[in-house]
């Protein structure tokens, strides 16, 4: 029993779980699955889902380190989030880029406007 008290104090410290869920939530939003609203809904039932199977993982045996997967999961919320934030700007860089070439010259000719 010690053992689910120390599991679930473990549990309720992670931070890297949360951030990926919110990130992954918001990559759905972006491409349309998630709709304007609903995220709450989607955030709270990938909780429950992951924060069950972490609880049941040293319950059923897998020998597994869950500060191990907080952090990776942390890692890969900051890349995500860094991800999130840098396609926006590409791709308004992109159109400057694109309205400034257009028409010359650069590489054989263009028939573009």
């Amino acid at each position: 029993m010690d053992n689910l008290i120390g599991l679930d104090t473990m549990i309720a410290a992670l931070v890297g779980v949360p951030a990926l869920i919110a990130v992954v939530i918001n990559v759905l939003k972006k491409v349309g699955v998630v709709k304007e609203g609903q995220g709450a809904v989607y955030s709270q039932r990938a909780s429950a889902v992951i924060y069950l199977a972490l609880y049941l993982l040293p319950v059923l045996g897998i020998d597994t380190s869950i500060e191990s997967i907080d952090a990776l999961a942390q890692n890969l919320s900051g890349i995500g989030a860094s991800v999130l934030a840098l396609i926006p700007i590409a791709h308004k860089v992109a159109g400057y880029w694109h309205d400034g070439v257009k028409g010359l010259p650069l590489i054989g000719k263009t028939l573009s406007d």
